[in-house]
C-alpha cells in the first residue's frame, strides 16, 4: 500500500518519520486489523487534528510534510532504491561472489593438498538422471556425498577416500576425448552428452531457483569457451603437424613424433 498523498510506500513512509523523530500524523492504526478499532482510532485522530492548534503541532506537521515531499521526489527520481530494488542488487552482489568462487577454471591435475576428494562436473542437461553422472564416479569407489543441481547445471561429487578420487583423476586425464590437462576434462555421458570435470572444493550453488539458472546461464558460456579453445588447439595442433612433416620430406628424414598439445591459455582468461 502506498500514500495516496505522496505515492510513498506506507512502511518507508512511517520509517523516515519515525528517523527524524517526528510524530507521524497521517498514522491510523495500522498495527491493528480490526475494522472498528481502525474507526475509532480513525475518528480520534479526525478530532485530534480539528484539535492542533499549537505552533508545535504545526510546525511538526511541517516538518514531516517537507520530508515526505522530498522523500517522494527522490523516489520518483530514482535516486533513492525502492525495497525490492535494493534486495535485488544485494541478490546480485551475493550471487557474483557465489560464481566466483565456483571453479570454472579448474584443471585434473591431482592437487597437492591430500584432503580434497572432491571434483567439480558442469555441462549436463537439467534432465540428465543423476544416477547417469553418479554412475561415472562410483566404479572408482565409494562416494562420501553427491550434490547435483540440475537448475544450476552443476554440482560436486565427493569420494571417500583419496586414493579413489586419485584414480579417477587418472581415467579423466587418458580419457579420448580430454586433450588438455591444464583445464577442466571432457568426457561424455551415455557417450553422446558433453560435461567437464575438475577437482574442486564444494561451495555453494545459490538458494533460489532464479540463481541457480543465473549460475547456469554460466556454465553454458564457459561450456562454449572451452569448446572454442579445444577447437583452436586442435588447428594449431594440425598446422604445426603439417609443417613439421614437409620440412622433414625435404630434409630427407621421417616425420617427427607429434609433440603433446597444450594450451596457452589459463583460468583467468574465462570471461564470467
Amino acid at each position: 500500500m502506498v500514500d495516496i498523498d505522496y505515492g510513498i510506500p506506507l512502511d518507508i513512509r512511517d520509517a523516515a518519520l519515525k528517523m527524524a523523530g517526528v510524530d507521524n500524523p497521517y498514522a491510523v492504526g495500522s498495527q491493528s486489523r480490526n475494522a472498528e478499532v481502525k474507526a475509532i482510532m480513525a475518528d480520534k485522530m479526525e478530532n485530534r487534528s480539528k484539535n492542533l492548534s499549537s505552533s508545535s503541532s504545526e510546525d511538526k506537521r511541517e516538518k514531516a510534510k517537507a520530508i515526505l515531499e522530498t522523500l517522494a521526489a527522490k523516489l520518483s527520481s530514482g535516486t533513492a532504491p525502492r525495497p525490492k530494488q535494493r534486495d535485488a542488487e544485494i541478490s546480485n552482489k551475493e550471487l557474483s561472489k557465489t560464481i566466483s568462487k565456483l571453479p570454472f577454471g579448474g584443471t585434473i591435475e591431482t592437487p597437492e593438498d591430500k584432503t580434497i576428494r572432491s571434483f567439480f562436473i558442469f555441462g549436463f542437461s537439467s534432465y540428465t538422471p543423476q544416477y547417469t553422472i553418479t554412475s561415472l564416479f562410483e566404479k572408482f569407489g565409494s562416494l562420501a556425498s553427491v550434490k547435483i543441481i540440475h537448475q544450476a547445471r552443476c554440482g560436486y561429487i565427493t569420494f571417500a577416500k583419496r586414493t579413489s578420487a586419485e584414480e579417477c583423476a587418472e581415467h579423466l586425464r587418458n580419457n579420448d576425448c580430454s586433450k588438455n590437462t591444464r583445464t577442466a576434462a571432457l568426457l561424455l555421458l551415455d557417450k553422446k552428452e558433453p560435461v567437464r570435470v575438475s577437482w574442486g572444493v564444494p561451495k555453494h550453488l545459490g538458494n533460489t531457483k532464479e540463481e541457480q539458472c543465473k549460475i547456469a546461464i554460466v556454465v553454458n558460456k564457459v561450456m562454449k569457451q572451452l569448446a572454442d579453445k579445444d577447437a583452436v588447439g586442435n588447428r594449431t595442433g594440425r598446422k604445426s603437424d603439417s609443417k613439421k612433416t614437409k620440412e622433414s620430406k625435404k630434409s630427407g628424414n621421417g616425420p617427427e613424433p607429434t609433440p603433446k598439445k597444450t594450451y596457452k591459455s589459463m583460468a583467468q582468461d574465462f570471461e564470467i
